[in-house]
Parts: C-alpha cells; structure tokens; sequence
C-alpha cells in the first residue's frame, strides 16, 4: 500500500491544483466571459470527446494496466504495450473514415434544440485523438509508478494556459474569437503532447514493434479480457457523459450550460478515487495473480476509508459553502439550481466512495465478465430514466438518474467481488464516517431551507466542515494515511 499512497497522494495534490485552477477558470472567468448556452456548448463537446474515446482506443488502456505486471515473468510487458499501439494506429484509421463518413448521421440528434455543435465537428475529432493518446500514455505511466507529470500535463498544464488566455480575454488584452474552439482544443491537444514526450523517453530503450506471430500470442492471452472492456469503457463513459448529452438533445444547450457548473463542483470529489485506481490497479492485479487476497482486502478497505473521509468533508464544504459563491460568481443568479445538484449528486459520490474501488477490483480480478453485464443493464436504465425524467425535471431528473446510476453500479459490483471472493470495503471506519458526514448533510440541507438569518450562510460554511473533523477525530474514524501525514507535515514544520 505504500507507493499506492504515495503515488496516490502526490497524484491526488497535482489533481487539486488543477482543479483549483479550473475552478478559477470554470466558476469565476467563463461565467463572466461566455453564455450558459456557449458554456453547455463547451460541455457537450467534452462529453462527445469522452464517449468516443472507448471506441478509438479498443481497450487498451485497460489491457496494459492488467497484464503489464503479470507478464513481467515472461519479459512480454512491453511487447504488451506496442502490440497494443500498433492496434491503436489501426483502429483510428478505421475510425476517421467512419466519423467523417457518418458525420451528419451523428449530430443529427441535435438539429432541433443545439443546431450549433455540428460546427465543431472537427474541433470534436481532434479532441478524440488527443484524448485517445492521453489515455494510452497514463496507462504506460501508471504501469511505471510514475503518474505525477502525466497528472500535470492533464490537470494543471493545459488549465493554467487556458486560465492565462482567458484573464487576458476578461481583461481585453487580447480578441479571442472563438473561446469554445481554442477551449476545447486547448484542453483535449496539448496534454498528449507533453505526455507522449514524457513516455517516449521512459520506454524508448526497449522500443521494438512485434512481429505478426507475437502480436497473435499476445492478443490470445488479452483476447477476452480486452473484448469486455471495449463495451465496459464505453458504458462507463456513457454512464457518465449521457446526462449532459441527453440535456442538449431534449432541452437545450442552457440547461446543459447550468448542469455543467454543478458537474465542474462534483468532479473535485473524485480525485481520491481517480489516484488510487489508476495506480491500484496494475498492483491489484499483480496481487490477483499471486493469489495475495489479504492483501487485496487491505488495499481495498484503506482506499475505501481515505475516499470516505475525504470525499465526506468535500460534500461538506461544497454544500455549504454554494451559496456564497453563487454570490460571488458573475451571472451566479443564472446558476441556483446547481445547489439542489450538489446534494443529490454528492450523497450518490459518498456513497459510491463508502463502497470503495469496485469498479477497479473487478477490472484486476476474473470477474469482470459480470461486471459488464452489470454496466450494461445500468447504462440502459440510465438512459430510459434520462428520457422520463429530463422533460419533466430538467437538471434535476438528469441529476437524479445519475445518482441512481452511480449508487446501483457500485452496489452490485460489489455484491458480485463479495459473492465471488469474500471481498468488500467496509470497516468500522469507513461507515462511521459515512454515517458522520451523512447527518452534516442533512443538518446542511435543513438550516438552508428553514433558517432565514443574515449571516447564515457564512456560519454554516465554515461551521460545519469543522463540525465533520472534530466529529471524525473524537470518533477515531480519521484515516491512518491521513493522520500519518499530518504527523509528518508537523514534523517538517
């Protein structure tokens, strides 16, 4: 669990930065820059980028991070990854043709409420290669323990730049004339750049393209594992980008503008989760192998633990402290319904987190069979509830269907690892906690809606998050990790 933590915490603090920074840029410069319907444009494109990355990359990602350790023995690891980017080059051809073939066919869905996003066709196809790239090289540099200059090229580099370009925009220093083009290029191009240069020097000594036979014997031994993943990371991925897409097609591009800021604030709440798996998972499997359940179990029930602690006092102070920074934010009026988002969305986050790193076990494990059966039975209720609920509810049933969806996967995933090999994330700590942030919540929930007092707000923001840790540590629910760090922090200082 060692370099899980360390490398999880050092990618953890990167991811925050860049958070920070993109919350700079999403919640006080794009606001006061850009309408909601140019904001939910920016938002579809994203998501659009998102959900067709699986079909580019074919799995491979996920490949590599599985088999990378177990074939160490065999010295076939890097045969692994080039046999699996030779597949890339091959599969993105296909995909061009088929993307441009097919190009009005795919944005037709949006010709009556968002006719504008066809005109981004092409800034939507670069997005994807790039994306496509990305997720190659932080499989190969996960696989290498080595995930903190990837995490910056992704988290902190292309947000700084695009914060620098739009202050000078906010201040009219310079004329931008399509800021959800250069926006979207920005984010989706120059990360794989970086990335791709930072790996090609971590595995260019052992750079050697397989030959026709190997790649055959390589594929037969990922064959299965690869052929579920295809479908599992494109149910993944839909599960979570279908809401905003469905809210253009059905409504519009100014609900999806209004749902993205509320998504903006929930994605802080995974950066625990994003860490521990990308690096977990490589090791998960090796333990798999070696048949190391024990520690496996203890794997999963720190993770489980850190995310519940920590995702518990995010939930908190982003909560309650929503309305003072609708206050402060331009055109924050725009944007009230986010604060109803945040609690929906945050207790389904909690709650997916209490159950730990599900998701990630099954991938490591031999069970991930059921565990695409499983997406794929929630994906399709997510989308017929997305259809009965979007009109009548607008955010609020988009929200609600994601919640469900979110709560449903990570309970039968890990109902299926605990059937199978006796594995679950719970301990005393983890629901302590869970139960702890769960009633600041509510507590949250109840004073907004019934205590009418001037500086209420401010109180609250502040009060309750304190609440949560002090609750926490009279408790002795605090993670170990946690306190381990603090007490090394002390001891620099």
């Amino acid at each position: 669990m060692g370099i899980i933590q360390r490398q999880g915490l050092k990618s953890a603090i990167v991811r925050v930065v860049g958070m920070a920074i993109g919350a700079i840029t999403t919640i006080f410069l794009i606001p006061a820059i850009l309408s909601v319907e140019e904001i939910g444009l920016i938002d579809t494109m994203r998501k659009m980028i998102t959900m067709g990355v699986p079909l580019l990359v074919m799995g491979g990602p996920q490949a590599i991070r599985k088999y990378f350790d177990p074939m160490r023995s065999q010295n076939e690891s890097y045969t692994l990854i080039y046999s699996y980017l030779y597949v890339f080059i091959f599969t993105a051809t296909i995909f061009t043709l088929a993307y441009f073939g097919f190009k009005d066919q795919i944005f037709s869905i949006y010709e009556d409420k968002s006719p504008r996003i066809k005109a981004y066709s092409l800034v939507i196809y670069m997005g994807l290669m790039g994306l496509a790239v990305q997720n190659f090289c932080m499989a190969i540099s996960s696989v290498h323990r080595r995930t903190v200059i990837p995490d910056f090229a992704q988290n902190v580099m292309n947000r700084g730049i695009l914060a620098i370009l739009l202050i000078l925009v906010f201040l009219n220093s310079i004329d931008v004339k399509n800021i959800p083009r250069v926006y979207t290029l920005i984010f989706f191009i120059l990360p794989p750049i970086a990335t791709a240069l930072y790996v090609s020097r971590m595995i260019k000594t052992s750079l050697q393209w397989p030959s026709r036979t190997t790649l055959v014997k390589i594929y037969k031994k990922t064959f299965l594992y690869n052929l579920v993943q295809i479908p599992l990371s494109l149910s993944n991925v839909i599960l979570l980008a279908v809401d905003s897409i469905m809210l253009s097609s059905l409504v519009g591009l100014a609900s999806t503008g209004v749902y993205s800021i509320a998504l903006f604030m929930i994605s802080f709440l995974n950066v625990s989760k994003r860490s521990l798996t990308q690096i977990s998972l490589p090791i998960v499997s090796g333990k798999f192998k070696e048949e190391k359940i024990e520690e496996i179990r203890t794997i999963l029930n720190s993770g489980a633990e850190l995310m519940t602690f920590a995702t518990g006092l995010l939930v908190i102070t982003l909560v309650n402290g929503i309305e003072i920074l609708l206050s402060i934010m331009p055109n924050g009026e725009l944007f009230v319904e986010t604060r109803l988002v945040l609690y929906i969305l945050g207790i389904a986050t909690l709650t997916d987190h209490l159950l730990g790193l599900q998701q990630m076990l099954i991938n490591a494990s031999s069970k991930y069979v059921l565990g695409l059966i499983n997406f794929l039975a929630i994906v399709v209720l997510v989308i017929v509830l997305n259809f009965v609920l979007i009109p009548i509810y607008g955010i609020y049933g988009a929200a609600i269907t994601t919640a469900i969806g979110l709560v449903l996967r990570a309970g039968f995933n890990a109902l299926i690892m605990y059937r199978s090999t006796s594995l679950h994330a719970f301990s005393q700590k983890s629901l302590l906690t869970f139960s702890i942030a769960l009633l600041c919540i509510t507590g949250s929930f109840i004073l907004q809606e019934n205590v009418d007092w001037q500086y209420r707000s401010l109180a609250q923001s502040i009060l309750m998050p304190m609440l949560f840790l002090i609750t926490c540590i009279i408790a002795s629910c605090v993670p170990q990790q946690v306190n381990q760090w603090i007490q090394q922090l002390l001891k620099r200082m």
